[in-house]
């Protein structure tokens, strides 16, 4: 989501603009770089404690679906992974995502917080305000939640980082303790807040009772946290060190008292603090504040309203929302390099701009002005086709989901416009009966239209590496029909034909189609209602028409009256 995208867009995540959003883990954004108290402060409690938004209890440490309440207003957007890639399944309210990340929820207009989760990834919150006249979107990145190790708890456990005693025990009724811990490389992970921090370590404790609901004791320093801060951490034996506790329900890193820094046998300094509850947990320093300006605007330089801009960095970014006339100012921690993403949503027009690196700020002076940064709604697909034996193919037919048709130039090349975050399939076929190009889909990053200056998003069509063959008969109206097209799919990418063959007499046909993969035929004539017949054709043997085929059977279609 960059840190490839944003979506190769950010890694560090998104909420596209039209409304205003939180931050990828429950942070705030805001107009002018401050707090924004008025949507974006609270979220679920991952403590496992009352959610405070409809009083009931957690059902799990992810926050409780039913704080997003069934309503009338569209809450578009698109999960993405630590790679930048679509995340499919992802678990958002009570929607999951579909093979593009994407997930659609039916919201009450006003505050909502909506809940992001994923297996083995850190689970985030965005808080966020829908107007009740115009569609709202988010853009999501869930990171890696560090390594989480569980452990049966009957008298007390003393493990590496965690001490709990036995009188909590006993008080709260604690049979588990689940501990996330979090090294450098998974600071993206943790949400982001009101104002930078510069975290040195972190970790997340989570109590369940006997039957995995989560538990909160109500007993004073009941936990002994012992972090490793290993050697890039300045700090001396008897240092005193800030502790930071994230609070959902202000979207704000906590200072809660400090610890203090012992040296472990080796002479390693390690950070000693005895917490209250638990929950996430940092040990780290709030940084000098410094700040980028700018406006979002679209390919003819208007501005962009209700953009939702993000800088990464993990704790250190930031995330902020364009004003009316699309400018922003965006705080994040001094003397530290971000990258940059912004999203915007107008209708089922929606645009970003992926990563855009842009050097430190300085703390206490103005802020670094980036100038005009376009969140193009445009892309384009390009790509090449190659035979059987890898050559370019000059001349050959490209179709595209979009009902684009193109013809390869030369070494076989192609190129065609196409809108920007949304899925295109490419598929090439000669003449019918000369298909056999795998379908190849991208899910287009921003770019030039024109394909002037490059494009993003390449698709090489290639023909199948094993085939096979299948028969049928099509009928029509109940009788045997014979020169009409038959077009054969291929269930992994359904999109496009990938053969396409004309019925001979007696209506029979018959068709290379590719292994292992579940294959379907269907009438050419869009005229024609049939249910399509599918077969699976993993495992079989290399075939050739006409003989030793797959049979499909009866391909049985009738006419639009």
């Amino acid at each position: 989501m960059p840190r490839a995208l944003l979506l190769a867009l950010l890694l560090a995540a998104p909420a596209l603009g039209g409304c205003p959003s939180d931050d990828d883990d429950t942070g705030d954004d805001d107009d002018s770089g401050g707090a924004d108290d008025d949507d974006c402060a609270a979220s679920d409690d991952d403590d496992g404690g009352p959610d405070d938004d409809d009083g009931g209890p957690d059902d799990d440490d992810l926050g409780d679906d039913d704080d997003v309440a069934p309503g009338d207003e569209r809450l578009a957007g698109m999960v993405f992974g630590v790679d930048g890639g679509p995340l499919a399944g992802a678990l958002v309210g009570g929607a999951s995502t579909d093979p593009d990340g994407w997930f659609e929820l039916e919201l009450a207009a006003g505050e909502q917080v909506v809940p992001f989760s994923g297996e083995g990834l850190a689970p985030a919150w965005q808080r966020t305000t829908l107007p009740g006249d115009a569609d709202c979107a988010l853009l999501q990145r869930l990171t890696p939640a560090g390594e989480a190790v569980s452990f049966p708890v009957l008298a007390g456990v003393d493990i590496e980082l965690v001490s709990l005693g036995a009188a909590a025990l006993d008080v709260a009724g604690v049979a588990w303790i689940t501990v996330t811990s979090y090294e450098t490389d998974a600071f993206a992970a943790l949400p982001i807040g009101r104002a930078p921090l510069t975290v040195y370590r972190a970790l997340r404790v989570d109590l369940a009772d006997g039957a995995g609901q989560p538990v909160v004791p109500i007993v004073g320093q009941f936990l002994q946290i012992d972090l490793p801060l290993g050697d890039s951490v300045d700090v001396s034996t008897g240092d005193d060190l800030p502790a930071f506790r994230f609070d959902p329900e202000t979207a704000e890193w906590v200072e809660s008292g400090g610890g203090t820094v012992y040296a472990a046998g080796d002479g390693s300094p390690v950070w000693l603090y005895y917490a209250a509850t638990p929950g996430l947990w940092a040990v780290g320093e709030r940084p000098p504040v410094g700040c980028y300006s700018g406006r979002v605007v679209d390919e003819l330089g208007a501005p962009r309203p209700a953009a939702w801009l993000e800088a990464d960095g993990g704790s250190s970014g930031g995330l902020a929302r364009t004003g009316a006339d699309g400018t922003f100012v965006l705080e994040v921690a001094a003397e530290v390099a971000h990258t940059l993403a912004a999203v915007w949503l107008d209708g089922d027009d929606r645009g970003y701009l992926p990563g855009l690196e842009a050097g430190p700020t300085t703390a206490g002076e103005e802020c670094l002005e980036l100038g005009d940064l376009l969140a193009s709604a445009e892309s384009c697909v390009s790509g090449t086709v190659l035979d059987a034996s890898m050559a370019p193919v000059e001349g050959a037919e490209v179709r595209s989901s979009l009902g684009t048709v193109l013809t390869t130039g030369v070494a076989g090349a192609y190129c065609m416009p196409a809108p920007a975050l949304t899925r295109v399939s490419m598929y090439s076929a000669l003449a019918p009966g000369e298909g056999g190009y795998y379908p190849w889909s991208v899910l287009t990053l921003p770019g030039s239209p024109t394909c002037a200056g490059g494009c993003p998003n390449i698709a090489v069509l290639r023909p199948y590496p094993n085939t096979t063959c299948a028969t049928g008969t099509l009928t029509l109206d109940g009788s045997p029909a014979s020169d009409l097209g038959v077009q054969l799919f291929d269930e992994m990418a359904p999109a496009l034909p990938v053969y396409e063959v004309s019925s001979t007499s007696g209506g029979a046909f018959c068709s290379e189609v590719p292994s292992n993969t579940t294959v379907s035929a269907l009438s050419a004539d869009p005229a024609h209602d049939c249910a399509a017949v599918s077969a699976d054709t993993s495992g079989l043997s290399t075939g050739a028409c006409p003989t030793g085929c797959l049979d499909l059977g009866s391909l049985d279609c009738t006419s639009s009256r």
